[in-house]
């Protein structure tokens, strides 16, 4: 049937052509036509007559006989076009819904990624404004040092020299304690030696500055852990990568030390640190080769605080 044909930009599947168009028109003139036609058989060829040429019944009965016989024989193609109609119909609103579908999928698509690009570009703009104010911080001059020996010099370059004296007193705590039986009461001490050396007052890291300083490489990380939805795995390492660049891997390893500490007097910035496992993330550093028993501290208390005695400084 000519009306069912392959469309090749279908995949070969069997459509509906134009040409039920051309069969629906004939069968319409048909219908007009044939109560004509039925009126010239009848009249004029005589049929409905015997083989004498007398009439078998009358004119509307033989006319009527006729119209049986004609919707008869149509009734069945008549029902076939119209099924066929029916089905180009349900084919042509199935076509018109696939490609809506695909147009509101491609327009979400589009907003997403519009979405994505503008809540990106926000977090860049407050990136780079917390890593500007830490750069700020880095260079400022502070006085530091003991009472009477205090000098002026920018607080970065004060923090490295406190933190080689951290190591060397951590590094000869850890020696004494090591062969205590009970490993947890052992993280606990370990907790609070290095408590009583960030809090004294000769060190760098009892001042507000040096405070300040950490809460802003902190502050960068929770930002960073806000918009974590937004990033591939590559894009989270990147902006991570460039935040440990910036402050220097001793300032990263001690950051996350310091907070690991006092995690109850800053839970949100412990949630950032356990969200992105920052501990896991480290490169060779002072520590690595000096005090290599802050790696277990870490993955102790950022894995679960509570074993390393989770209690304020006051």
């Amino acid at each position: 049937m000519k009306w069912l044909k392959k469309d090749k930009d279908k995949k070969g599947q069997l459509v509906f052509g134009d040409y039920i168009n051309e069969y629906a028109l004939i069968l319409l003139l048909f219908a007009f036509v044939s109560p004509i036609l039925g009126f010239f058989m009848v009249k004029v060829l005589k049929l409905g007559k015997d083989k004498n040429g007398e009439p078998i019944g009358d004119f509307f009965t033989n006319l009527g006989v006729f119209g049986d016989f004609i919707g008869g024989s149509t009734l069945p193609f008549l029902t076939l076009v119209t099924i066929a109609y029916v089905y180009k119909t349900f084919n042509l609103q199935e076509e018109q819904l696939k490609n809506q579908k695909e147009e509101m999928e491609a327009t979400r698509a589009t907003l997403d990624e519009q979405t994505k690009t503008a809540q990106l570009q926000r977090f860049e703009n407050s990136f780079f404004i917390q890593l500007k104010n830490l750069n700020e911080k880095e260079s400022k001059l502070i006085y530091n040092g003991s009472v009477g020996m205090q000098e002026l010099k920018p607080l970065k370059k004060s923090i490295t020299s406190d933190t080689n004296t951290l190591i060397t007193k951590m590094r000869t705590f850890v020696s004494d304690i090591w062969d205590k039986s009970d490993r947890n009461y052992r993280w606990v001490l370990y907790k609070n030696e290095l408590e009583s050396w960030f809090i004294k007052e000769t060190l760098i890291f009892a001042k507000s500055d040096f405070q300040n300083y950490i809460f802003s490489i902190m502050r960068c990380f929770q930002l960073l852990n806000r918009y974590k939805g937004i990033m591939d795995e590559d894009e989270m390492k990147y902006y991570l990568r460039y935040i440990i660049d910036e402050i220097g891997v001793d300032s990263y390893r001690l950051s996350l030390l310091y907070i690991a500490v006092f995690s109850v007097k800053n839970p949100e910035f412990m949630k950032a640190i356990m969200d992105l496992k920052l501990q896991k993330f480290f490169t060779n550093d002072t520590f690595s080769t000096e005090l290599p028993s802050t790696f277990p501290f870490l993955d102790i208390a950022i894995g679960s605080p509570d074993r390393v005695g989770n209690r304020p400084y006051k």
